[in-house]
């Protein structure tokens, strides 16, 4: 199992990523964020699938969407955040 921490430049700013790989494939806990530290993406990944509740932000922190995957990586449920009026 390997554990990848790193930095890349997209869309104008640095984001940090955290995530492993297991036998050459995501597996485990996802996560990015900017360089400021504010989350954007967390997930989980099983044998390079996506799975279960993935939670997506925006730049300010606020959630942007939900979605919800089965164990084959198939959406059952998704909740655009944004579009919600309370």
């Amino acid at each position: 199992m390997l554990l990848f921490f790193f930095i890349f430049k997209g869309l104008g700013n640095l984001r940090k990523l955290n995530k492993k790989y297991t036998n050459d494939k995501l597996d485990g806990f996802f996560e990015e964020r900017w360089e400021n530290g504010v989350q954007t993406i967390k997930g989980q990944y099983k044998n390079g699938i996506r799975i279960g509740k993935w939670e997506y932000f925006k730049t300010d922190g606020t959630m942007q969407s939900q979605v919800n995957y089965d164990e084959n990586g198939i959406i059952i449920s998704e909740i655009n955040i944004s579009n919600i009026k309370l």
